[in-house]
């Protein structure tokens, strides 16, 4: 009953969403058994009797988690819609940088296959940058010489994060969460109104990747 519930959910997202139905029902379904089951937190066990009491705790939040990632996803799709809405309308020269980095924010966030890709706990953070994206979009016209200078310091610092990270062992890059202090940043920068999950700027930016530096020696 749960299976056909979620598979149900499923299907009516991949009607309105731009994933391809099979993508939302495989990846959809996994990120709900993963995050009602909390596999992030805890691995999977080995013997039987642990296993069943995972199971045992998990089933009851299956249909609420499903219930969630509908929601999520259905916020995402349409946010993502305005987005590229706004991105549409002939713009000026002036702005067509901040276009342009606004078009490879996204592609980094919503890559194909980013659902089952991006850790739960940053999924659910999204919507708040794809509003963070709108925000931006809105005052552009008026503060250009401003989001340049934001659009320069995000882009050093993803330039400086891509020549750290090319170096780090395997075990580093698990424990990386640069990418999204840098989304946490930009929200900061250009939607300041919006808040930030967790404490963020320049400074601990940098921090993080000089440890992510020294785990390289």
């Amino acid at each position: 009953m749960i299976q056909t519930r979620l598979k149900t959910i499923a299907s009516k997202l991949s009607l309105t969403a731009y994933h391809a139905p099979g993508e939302i029902l495989e990846e959809g379904l996994m990120l709900v058994f993963w995050i009602a089951f909390e596999l992030e937190e805890c691995k999977i066990p080995r013997e039987k009797a642990a296993f069943e009491r995972l199971l045992m705790d998990g089933k009851p939040r299956l249909i609420n988690t499903a219930e969630k990632f509908q929601s999520l996803l259905g916020r995402i799709v349409d946010l993502n819609f305005d987005v590229q809405r706004r991105l549409g309308v002939s713009i000026g020269k002036l702005l067509e940088s901040a276009v342009a980095d606004i078009r490879t924010q996204i592609q980094g966030l919503l890559f194909p296959g980013y659902l089952s890709k991006t850790p739960a706990q940053w999924l659910f953070e999204m919507p708040r940058y794809l509003q963070a994206i709108l925000l931006r979009l809105d005052k552009l016209a008026g503060k250009i010489l401003r989001d340049q200078e934001q659009q320069r310091l995000v882009n050093a610092l993803e330039a400086r994060r891509r020549a750290v990270l090319a170096g780090c062992p395997e075990e580093a890059l698990k424990l990386d969460d640069t990418k999204w202090l840098l989304e946490e940043l930009r929200v900061s920068l250009f939607a300041q109104t919006l808040g930030t999950r967790v404490p963020v700027s320049e400074k601990r930016v940098l921090k993080r990747l000089e440890d992510l530096e020294r785990a390289k020696r």
